[in-house]
């Protein structure tokens, strides 16, 4: 007699609508699951305890998908809205710092490749099967995004600021403003008894504040020589200059389909390797481009016939790079399996590659049709669908045989399946993963 399958380690779902995607933020300090949800919500759960630390309000729209570029900094696109920059301070509130306008309206997600480029369905284009890859930030950029995420940390910590380094150009001027802890904490009796050693003049808190300026001698909020007098006005200050920078730091380049091709919307997309994209279409056809030269290197089709208007189509899309095997899930009941066959030579420390196929291989037929989501694990053995039926099926990738079927969101379709990226001291067991779905349920699980 075969054995129940397991239940959920975890079952996160108080106060949250239709949860969109998932995104873990495991490391030394925190053990966190941020949830996006489809009423523009972005809820974030401590896996540690268990319970809920903040919800930020990113807009109107559902939360299709979660970036992290890095410690503190996120991405969130919006179904039909925007994709919008944040970052998040130490109480894990989200300001925006920028804002990418898209008259998307479909459901393929956005792919962060290497922290810095951004590749997402354009909706500005005719062609529905064109991608617009958006570098997000330059060096420059990097020390702006540095600057206001010290700013909000240490606004209210009661520690004298001096900001001497934040470059901003203006024309022919430049204006340089630093911002470094001084290492000793001010306090109200301190900067009552001697405000003028300290530089500043005092705020409603006692606080001391300090501003230098370098090649114009002028304070960029009023243009004057007085010194900013409380930190608020000098956040607005730094707001000001950020957003006001000359600098043009997301630049965008296009991943175009053929007329011919009748390709149509692009549904599903997967990067790998530091410049490789895997894009799948309402018609079949399965592409991979080159992020480098925009050039597609290689294309084929999933279904006999290159669908027009057709009931099949492809949802969601993995790719193991090391033991190069990949699955596409889509709204029938079939799950294809394929792999990339190249001839590469390593030259003057670049790799040269002679010959690009991606090969269509076996396939699997579930019970149910319709599938969201699809993940290959780390390790290469298994990969889990996340179905329309509600459930979670873990199938091997040896032998495409079904493993097993989770069943914990209610007959709701599964919206996003999440892998932690390395183990937590929270949980135990090496593979934890999460899924969500339409019922507002978010599951963590542990399975072989």
């Amino acid at each position: 007699m075969s054995q129940p399958p397991p239940d959920p380690l975890f079952i996160f779902h108080e106060g949250m609508e239709s949860v969109f995607c998932l995104l873990f933020v495991v490391n030394e300090n925190d053990e966190l699951i941020y949830a996006g949800t489809g009423d523009g919500k972005v809820h974030i759960w401590d896996l540690k305890d268990n319970r809920r630390l903040k919800t930020n309000q990113i807009g109107d729209n559902a939360c299709l998908q979660l970036h992290q570029t890095r410690e503190g900094l996120f991405v969130t696109q919006e179904k039909s809205g925007p994709t919008t920059l944040w970052l998040e301070d130490s109480s894990r509130h989200w300001t925006k710092t920028r804002e990418i306008p898209s008259s998307y309206v479909g459901f393929c997600r956005s792919v962060l490749v290497n922290g810095k480029w951004l590749v997402l369905p354009c909706g500005d284009h005719k062609a529905g099967s064109t991608l617009e890859v958006l570098c997000l930030e330059d060096e420059e950029e990097e020390n702006k995004f540095e600057v206001k995420r010290f700013f909000m940390e240490h606004k209210n910590s009661g520690f004298e600021l001096d900001f001497t380094s934040f470059l901003k150009k203006s024309g022919d001027t430049e204006q340089a403003i630093c911002c470094k802890l001084e290492g000793t904490k001010k306090t109200q009796k301190d900067t009552e008894e001697s405000p003028e050693t300290s530089g500043g003049k005092l705020n409603k808190t006692g606080k001391s504040t300090v501003c230098e300026l370098s090649g114009t001698g002028k304070s960029p909020a009023n243009g004057s020589q007085d010194q900013i007098t409380s930190l608020s006005e000098l956040g607005d200050t730094l707001d000001d200059i950020i957003s006001n920078s000359d600098v043009a730091t997301i630049k965008g380049k296009y991943l175009c389909c053929k007329k011919t091709e009748k390709a149509g919307e692009v549904m599903a997309l997967k990067s790998f390797g530091y410049k490789f994209l895997l894009a799948v279409y309402e018609s079949g056809l399965m592409k991979l481009w080159c992020l480098i030269t925009q050039e597609c290197w290689s294309t084929v089709s999933l279904f006999d016939n290159i669908q027009d208007g057709g009931s099949e189509c492809p949802m969601a899309i993995d790719f193991h790079e090391n033991s190069n095997f990949g699955i596409v899930a889509g709204s029938s009941a079939e799950l294809f399996e394929f792999s990339w066959e190249y001839a590469a030579d390593y030259r003057k420390r670049t790799w040269t590659y002679s010959m690009s196929n991606l090969i269509k291989k076996r396939t699997v037929t579930m019970t149910n049709p319709g599938a969201n989501c699809v993940k290959i694990r780390e390790d290469g053995k298994l990969f889990m669908v996340g179905c329309w039926d509600g459930r979670i099926r873990l199938f091997s990738c040896k032998t495409l045989s079904l493993l097993v079927v989770l069943d914990s969101h209610r007959k709701k379709t599964v919206q996003d399946l999440v892998i932690s990226p390395s183990e937590m001291r929270s949980w135990s067991g090496d593979n934890i993963f999460a899924s969500c779905g339409v019922d507002g349920r978010l599951c963590l699980w542990s399975v072989y």
